[in-house]
């Protein structure tokens, strides 16, 4: 497959991008990563289709969401979740970056286990949002929550 920088043509249908999107997860954070498609009602009632990228890391058996976009179809929404995705692996090394990284430190009661995981985001509430995706607030205790310095 020919390797799409986020700025050439769009792939052709959203497997190839969910492949490429998949491709830099697995190399960034040795996650996987999953893509679930919902029809969303907006202004107007026209019909669009939410994309959210949901990542899987088999250390501590925990998912968590990477991002969501808003499309036309499934392909539109792919691409746009590839160029994000590839933006975002370049931005977060940038100092200007519009994103910072966060550390949340956290215990898993099920497991009865500390962890840490790593996320991006514009705020505290965002990135706190995609840590409590599809987790029962009960089961999951945050401890600490850092934001990174700047590489």
């Amino acid at each position: 497959m020919e390797k799409n920088t986020g700025d050439n043509k769009p792939f052709s249908n959203e497997y190839e991008a969910e492949s490429a999107i998949q491709e830099i997860i697995k190399k960034d954070s040795d996650c996987t990563c999953h893509f679930n498609y919902l029809v969303s009602n907006s202004q107007f009632n026209i019909k669009k289709i939410k994309l959210e990228l949901v990542t899987f890391n088999t250390n501590h058996k925990t998912q968590f969401l990477l991002h969501t976009i808003e499309a036309e179809n499934k392909i539109k929404a792919a691409n746009m979740m590839y160029k994000h995705v590839y933006q975002l692996k370049n931005n977060l090394t940038l100092i200007n970056s519009p994103f910072s990284s966060y550390t949340v430190e956290w215990f898993n009661k099920s497991e009865n286990k500390m962890n840490k995981s790593s996320f991006y985001g514009h705020t505290i509430e965002e990135v706190l949002q995609k840590f409590y995706y599809g987790k029962s607030r009960n089961n999951f205790i945050i401890y600490n929550i850092r934001l990174n310095p700047i590489s």
